[in-house]
């Protein structure tokens, strides 16, 4: 009895999928029509999102591993031609996943020397630290950035560290602008 030819199509290579990222395999059967059925499985860091007659949708579930992917095609009982079954397998990589834009919130457009002021972030994914770097006129200590000058620029950045799953980012960087502090004079008059 002879074996039938069967093929399982995932694009690529490499073949790599971020976590949470899903993919699409496709079984190919030759003869076409000589089978009772293609039956999909996986195995490692992935599970079947859906299936139709010919393709099989999986999600991966971690960031590290494989997913393997099996495809399995029921032999042919019935016929001029008898087939035997057939199975093939595909690996794919599982990768650290791109994180949502991380940006600075609260900076705002200018600041006067000397003054401190709050900043915040939104964005970013996964569990990392989010640290602040305040470069130019201006220094931080976390969260808080002071003004060291009352002319110039102050840059400040957000960055992200990665987690098990989500890769590490750095934010585009916001800019405040320094302006010079309002003087005080004051004058005492003699009394008369």
């Amino acid at each position: 009895t002879p074996t039938i030819k069967l093929a399982l199509t995932i694009a690529g290579p490499p073949y790599s999928e971020p976590y949470n990222g899903t993919f699409t395999g496709t079984a190919t059967v030759t003869p076409s029509g000589d089978h009772n059925g293609i039956s999909f499985s996986v195995s490692g860091v992935c599970a079947i999102n859906g299936t139709t007659s010919t393709t099989v949708t999986v999600q991966m579930t971690a960031s590290s591993g494989t997913c393997t992917v099996t495809t399995t095609v029921a032999a042919s009982t019935s016929g001029t031609t008898k087939y035997n079954s057939a199975t093939t397998s595909v690996t794919v990589t599982a990768s650290l996943a791109t994180p949502a834009t991380l940006t600075v919130t609260g900076a705002p457009e200018s600041a006067v020397y000397n003054t401190t002021f709050t900043v915040g972030y939104s964005g970013g994914s996964g569990t990392g630290a989010v640290a602040f770097n305040a470069t130019g006129v201006c220094s931080n200590v976390g969260a808080l950035v002071t003004m060291t000058s009352g002319t110039g620029t102050c840059s400040i950045t957000a960055t992200q560290t990665a987690d098990a799953n989500y890769a590490g980012q750095t934010s585009a960087p916001v800019t405040v602008q320094a302006t010079n502090a309002t003087a005080t004079i004051t004058v005492t008059c003699p009394s008369a």
